[in-house]
């Protein structure tokens, strides 16, 4: 496993997601085929990358996310193993994503804000996704004022983080 002086950022390019690992031993790319299944109108990728310790893999999460021609919005989750060397589908989740997000990691799952529809005054909610298990679930959230304020996830010493602006 890398140590704690990790970076870790991914990038797409057509079909080509490259991910950079750099820590202070090391530097790596990895240039991941990655074809997105779906088709239609304009579409974005979310990414997260983790290590699976059960598993004992590192993987890549990618959510391509379509608008289609029909105002609907289509996605899929794809998990690559660094271990196995390919992609595979996991299970569909049925909500949106914000788009150009990236996965944040913590207790061994990717997370992200997520929206019930693709309205703007829809809840936002917080999803997790198991590197092991390789499924969704939604977390139960905190007291707050107001689910429809600014929601961002951060990480502060290995442990999730929800910061609203209003």
């Amino acid at each position: 496993m890398f140590d704690l002086g990790v970076s870790v950022n991914i990038h797409a390019w057509l079909h080509t997601t490259c991910l950079f690992i750099c820590s202070k031993n090391a530097f790596c790319i990895l240039a991941l085929e990655f074809r997105c299944h779906l088709a239609g109108g304009t579409w974005y990728t979310n990414y997260g990358f983790g290590y699976d310790s059960v598993g004992d893999d590192y993987k890549v999460v990618a959510i391509p996310v379509i608008y289609g021609k029909d105002d609907q919005v289509y996605s899929e989750i794809m998990v690559h193993g660094l271990k196995s060397d390919s992609w595979k589908k996991a299970p569909d989740f049925p909500y949106y994503f914000d788009p150009h997000v990236n996965g944040k990691l913590a207790s061994g799952a990717l997370h992200w804000v997520v929206k019930e529809s693709s309205k703007s005054n829809s809840d936002k909610l917080i999803a997790a996704f198991d590197l092991r298990t390789e499924e969704f679930k939604l977390l139960q959230q905190p007291e707050y004022f107001d689910r429809h304020c600014d929601m961002r996830l951060g990480i502060l010493e290995g442990c999730l983080v929800l910061i609203c602006s209003f």
